[in-house]
């Protein structure tokens, strides 16, 4: 069987191509070893399929869908009947948090564990002093994509353009602040005119700035103003639904999903119970399934975070992916 496929790029842009093998070109372009134009670009996603008996007639349609323009495609994507074929493997990424156990004496070495376990995509939380080049070399060599950082807000306040260059050279597109100072009224103002500043800034760059709730954000701060709202109706930074923080607020995460699903880079699909106590997924009352589901059902890149380290955090990493594969 050939198939001819689209991908939709970390830039929204879209990559069309054929295969003999769907599953197999999908995972070399997710771990950055497919075509030039989606090694810069990643994550990537399926966002269309067709089946072809023969080869000729793929590599015709291939041609064809290439000289649509962007809208075309588009609308060909929106009012397809055709369903991705389920045998296409779902990859997921960590927060690197998860493992912060060894991060901090072997960064590399945590890496190749989570890799080895099956992760595709990493979402460091830190770099260790290790610099972009030697990061950038042994994403490369195992295999990896950064899907995303959970970077502060500070950094890029004061140090924009050492901050911005070490991001460009690992190859991640999304700057994610895994949260700031929202006490009061004037704690938002400002990270909302800051953000609003920088955003444009990093855009340019070819970097999508944005923001990671925690369950705070969704409870009056002392002036009674509710964070999360500001943020969402202030800006158009990007945003990354930690699932178990919103649910852990009193937020059903799936809603949430749905209510912003043109904002959102990322998922942090978690579990735990609603005292805000966290678990490995599986193993709490949070609405895990039901957030997968829906990440499926939207194409939005699922990052698994588990925190707390018991018996350590490589087997935690480990229990989620074989729970999340055990889903598909």
């Amino acid at each position: 069987m050939n198939y001819v496929y689209m991908l939709e790029c970390a830039d929204k842009s879209l990559y069309t191509g054929w295969t003999n093998d769907i599953e197999k070109r999908v995972r070399t372009h997710s771990a950055g070893r497919g075509a030039k134009y989606t090694r810069s670009r990643l994550p990537v996603r399926l966002v269309y399929l067709e089946c072809h008996e023969e080869r000729n007639a793929a590599k015709s349609r291939e041609f064809a869908l290439k000289r649509l323009t962007h809208e075309q495609k588009l609308r060909l994507i929106a009012s397809s009947k055709n369903k991705l074929k389920k045998e296409v493997v779902m990859d997921y990424g960590l927060q690197l948090f998860s493992v912060r156990d060894i991060t901090g004496d072997d960064f590399f070495g945590a890496l190749k564990a989570v890799r080895e376990i099956g992760y595709k995509f990493i979402e460091p939380a830190g770099f260790f002093g290790h610099s972009a080049e030697e990061v950038k070399a042994k994403c490369q060599e195992l295999g990896l994509a950064v899907s995303g950082s959970h970077s502060g807000f500070q950094d890029l306040l004061d140090r924009f353009e050492e901050t911005v260059a070490y991001h460009k050279e690992i190859g991640n597109k999304n700057y994610i602040v895994p949260g700031v100072k929202l006490q009061t009224k004037a704690d938002v103002d400002f990270f909302v005119e800051n953000a609003n500043r920088l955003a444009p800034l990093l855009e340019k760059e070819g970097i999508r700035l944005s923001y990671h709730n925690h369950s705070g954000e969704f409870k009056p701060n002392d002036d009674g103003v509710i964070p999360y709202d500001e943020i969402v109706s202030r800006t158009n930074i990007g945003l990354e639904i930690d699932t178990f923080w919103a649910y852990a607020a009193g937020k059903d995460p799936v809603a949430l999903m749905e209510q912003l699903k043109d904002r959102l880079v990322s998922i942090h699909i978690k579990d735990g119970f609603e005292d805000g106590r966290g678990m490995p997924l599986g193993m709490g009352t949070a609405p895990v399934k039901e957030v997968y589901q829906k990440a499926k059902e939207l194409g939005i890149l699922m990052v698994v975070e588990s925190e707390t380290l018991t018996p350590d955090g490589l087997t935690e990493a480990s229990i989620c992916y074989n729970y999340l594969k055990n889903l598909e």
